[in-house]
């Protein structure tokens, strides 16, 4: 096939792409927004005894420097080690916007690395705080994962309060992008860190007790697995053993974000965080502005361009 053909072919397909990708117009949202009971605080809460701050690697690229930093918090009688990369953009004077691009479950960090240093060529600071632990190992227990959600919370937290006290943060101006887990993650920082100002969820979805047991994901469909094999339920037993162990989940928050804050991406094919549980999401955080496309969980990196496109659009609006 000539190479003219192929191109032609090549534009027609992204043409088609991006013509079928949906805009969701926000919805009024609640006039009587509740804030968020003092019982989530204290459940997750920031850590004041910050006992060390390290910086493990530096690296000055055209645009920004990338910082690796060990911060070490007293915990309990033990010490609790959060592990970070802070993206500092060179673009802009003064305090700067400030992202908090919250990782997907396991593997590298190539997708937040990216809209890290995405941001920080536009001029916004970035910061990934690292999971504690790979999330859904067949070794974990439903009580497990319950403990590490809680204990990655504080850390998202903890590091948020330790950079609005750096000079190069403008703490007015600070926002959320996570996404698969980060963006269920992402939900639960919105309700427990008010003051952000922006929520951009990627595939993010409530209920894990649904999504735990209708997910594909390869991770987690070994994790059911091993779960009822070691401990011989069926999968209803299980489902209602995460749905009485497992309640750090998006469902019981959503209420409490303000809808004006938060952009969704909703991926309608997605079996991984199903569709179902997405949309779910949407109406319990009051119908937001919203972005859906017809594609699956993994699928969603043909959009990549277009979603930075309206990402970047989002971020000139709310910070």
């Amino acid at each position: 096939m000539p190479q003219s053909t192929q191109l032609k072919i090549g534009t027609l397909i992204l043409l088609l792409t991006l013509i079928s990708c949906r805009h969701i117009k926000p919805s009024a949202g609640p006039t009587d927004l509740q804030a968020t009971p003092q019982v989530y605080f204290d459940r997750y809460p920031v850590r004041d005894s910050l006992l060390a701050v390290e910086e493990s690697e530096f690296k000055n690229r055209l645009m920004y420097t990338k910082t690796q930093f060990r911060l070490t918090y007293a915990d309990g009688d033990a010490e609790r080690v959060v592990k970070l990369e802070f993206y500092r953009t060179k673009k802009g004077h003064g305090p700067r916007p400030t992202l908090n691009v919250v990782p997907i479950r396991a593997g590298s960090y190539v997708v937040s690395r990216l809209l890290a240093r995405w941001a920080a060529r536009r001029g916004y600071n970035a910061v990934i705080v690292k999971r504690p632990t790979k999330w859904f190992r067949t070794s974990h227990s439903v009580e497990d994962l319950e403990q590490i959600f809680r204990g990655a919370l504080s850390d998202h937290r903890s590091v948020l309060a330790w950079l609005r006290e750096r000079p190069e943060v403008d703490k007015k101006r600070m926002g959320i992008v996570g996404t698969s887990l980060g963006a269920f993650t992402g939900v639960m920082l919105a309700a427990l860190e008010p003051q952000i100002k922006m929520n951009f969820l990627l595939m993010g979805g409530q209920d894990f007790s649904k999504i735990i047991l209708n997910s594909e994901d390869e991770g987690v469909v070994k994790w059911v697995a091993a779960r009822m094999a070691l401990n011989g339920m069926t999968k209803e037993e299980l489902r209602l053993k995460i749905k009485e162990h497992i309640i750090s989940d998006p469902l019981a928050v959503s209420k409490y974000i303000d809808p004006k804050k938060v952009v969704q991406v909703i991926t309608k094919k997605d079996k991984d965080v199903p569709a179902a549980s997405q949309w779910e999401l949407w109406e319990s955080l009051n119908r937001p502005e919203a972005y859906v496309f017809p594609v699956g969980h993994y699928t969603m990196a043909i959009y990549l361009r277009p979603i930075l496109r309206r990402f970047k659009k989002h971020l000139k609006r709310l910070l």
